[in-house]
């Protein structure tokens, strides 16, 4: 599991995802429960913003991560 949010120390690029991974969003108003992010705090990642910026949109958050994980696999099953 990758719990995905503002506050994750590693970035999104930095890990290959393989088949099975689950990625965790939050609510766009309240995130992921505090305890969660303290609990896995390894296995959060982040999506680099400017600073001061407000966070992208689930929607956005999302995308921008599956299609990463897919590239990773070479976008296996995709034509």
């Amino acid at each position: 599991y990758y719990y995905i949010t503002s506050k994750g120390e590693h970035c999104y690029t930095e890990f290959d995802f393989q088949p099975g991974d689950f990625f965790v969003f939050g609510s766009e108003t309240q995130g992921l429960p505090e305890e969660l992010l303290t609990a896995n705090k390894g296995s959060c990642l982040r999506i680099p913003m400017v600073p001061g910026a407000r966070c992208l949109n689930l929607s956005n958050s999302v995308a921008i991560i599956a299609y990463h994980a897919l590239s990773k696999q070479m976008f296996r099953g995709l034509s």
